[in-house]
């Protein structure tokens, strides 16, 4: 009797695991693959954003947030709140393929996009550039920058 429960019990885990294995498999797949369309779909969104002056200035928000350390002594954060007409068009791909080339102020940017916001962030090469600019989708697939974060030193 024990032997015949043994058997089952055996049975019963081997058959649950194999039942399990296929759809895990299948989430992954389909997960990397929402993520792959959003990259896509942010990606050709900023090579537009970058060099259409006309849509950035549509994908800018009524307000957008521009946030900096008021002194490097205290670290308190001063936000500072502009509207569309304060910006100046500016290509951000441009200016990015230059600055890891030139002789100051040198940076490189990484992208973190998750499913309804990107982070662009620049990096300072031997100096203390530090900011990033949040992108945010709203519920239409469009992408708008909302804020500036600038804590260079």
């Amino acid at each position: 009797m024990n032997k015949v429960c043994f058997f089952i019990i055996i049975l019963f885990c081997s058959c649950k695991g194999k039942l399990n294995t296929a759809p895990k498999e299948n989430k992954k797949i389909e997960k990397k693959v929402i993520s792959d369309s959003f990259a896509k779909n942010y990606n050709a969104f900023f090579k537009k954003f970058s060099t259409d002056s006309m849509f950035q200035r549509k994908r800018l928000k009524d307000t957008i947030a521009f946030c900096t350390n008021e002194n490097e002594i205290d670290s308190k954060l001063k936000v500072v709140y502009y509207t569309k007409d304060d910006f100046q068009f500016a290509n951000y791909i441009k200016e990015d393929s230059l600055a890891y080339i030139r002789d100051y102020d040198r940076y490189k940017t990484e992208t973190i996009i998750r499913i309804d916001s990107a982070m662009r962030y620049n990096y300072g090469v031997d100096n203390g550039i530090y900011r990033f600019y949040v992108f945010k989708q709203d519920g239409l697939n469009n992408w708008y920058l909302t804020s500036i974060h600038d804590y260079s030193n």
